[in-house]
């Protein structure tokens, strides 16, 4: 992989001779790529109890990075219902997973999407945003959409060569609150955006 954080996670996998999630992370690796060209899509649910195959199969080998392609889709269905919003292939057909929702009991328990550690892609936030608010609990991601919204307003404003004001400076060094994401990590553009400045200034 040429990706050196990719290289980094690979390397302390073999040292730790995880031969379980070297395993997870080579099916993930080596999966076929998303076709992000479009946005339009439909929304897809799998009913809890439903055959796990059918969304395990929908879902391999398309580099998601989703862990219910790979092992964890029974658990998941026996927990609840699962959403997933898929866009159009090149085929034609809605074939893309782009945004997964996972339902606990009668709540939604995880929203995920197929950028870094599944954060959700800017482009499908309002459309990830009005699913959820269709399902119970779902209200509880709002601080999540809003800051990846901000984020991405932030990056806008940089690549226009704008000033940050002095909310925005407060929201990007989480003086008040820390930044939250749908992702396992932090969206690596907070880092970036830090990067491009002078704190002192």
């Amino acid at each position: 992989t040429s990706d050196p954080e990719k290289r980094d996670e690979l390397a302390n996998l073999i040292a730790k001779k995880d031969f379980i999630k070297l395993y997870t992370f080579a099916q993930i690796e080596t999966a076929g790529q998303l076709n992000r060209e479009s946005i339009q899509g439909e929304w897809v649910k799998y009913d809890q109890g439903s055959n796990h195959h059918t969304l395990e199969q929908a879902l391999r080998s398309k580099g998601t990075g989703w862990c219910t392609a790979e092992g964890s889709a029974y658990a998941h269905l026996q927990g609840g219902d699962f959403y997933v919003y898929y866009t159009r292939g090149t085929s034609g057909t809605y074939s893309e997973p782009r945004v997964a929702i996972r339902m606990e009991g009668d709540h939604v328990a995880e929203v995920r999407g197929v950028n870094h550690r599944q954060e959700l892609e800017p482009a499908l936030l309002d459309i990830a945003t009005e699913k959820y608010h269709s399902l119970p609990g779902g209200e509880k991601f709002d601080k999540k959409s809003e800051d990846m919204k901000h984020v991405t307003a932030l990056v806008k404003k940089e690549e226009r060569g704008e000033q940050f004001t002095k909310d925005d400076l407060i929201f990007l060094y989480e003086i008040d609150s820390k930044i939250e994401g749908f992702g396992y990590e932090k969206d690596p553009r907070i880092a970036e955006l830090r990067n491009k400045r002078n704190p002192k200034e």
